[in-house]
């Protein structure tokens, strides 16, 4: 992670939750579009997908996800194994 970014994390880090959690909703839905979009420019074209058809679809994952790991059905992984291996994948 670059010093920029380190920086730009502890910066939202120090936010209250409702908008770190905004802040995190807001990033999620920039790698949906697979392109970073400025939120605030109206040159932007409009989301081809329904914004409440995808909050339906993201809330099914998460509990999807969600009860795997209460079952003992999903494969989890520590956070140092997945930041290790990320950061071999991103060259860092």
């Amino acid at each position: 992670m670059s010093a920029e970014t380190q920086a730009l994390l502890r910066a939202v880090l120090r936010l209250p939750a409702p908008q770190r959690a905004e802040f995190a909703a807001e990033l999620l839905d920039s790698l949906d579009e697979g392109v970073a979009e400025d939120p605030e420019d109206p040159e932007d074209p409009e989301d081809p997908e329904d914004p409440e058809e995808a909050c339906v679809r993201w809330l099914a994952e998460i509990n999807r996800r969600a009860e795997g790991v209460d079952d003992g059905t999903a494969e989890c992984e520590s956070w140092d194994s997945v930041r290790e291996r990320m950061s071999r994948r991103l060259g860092g």
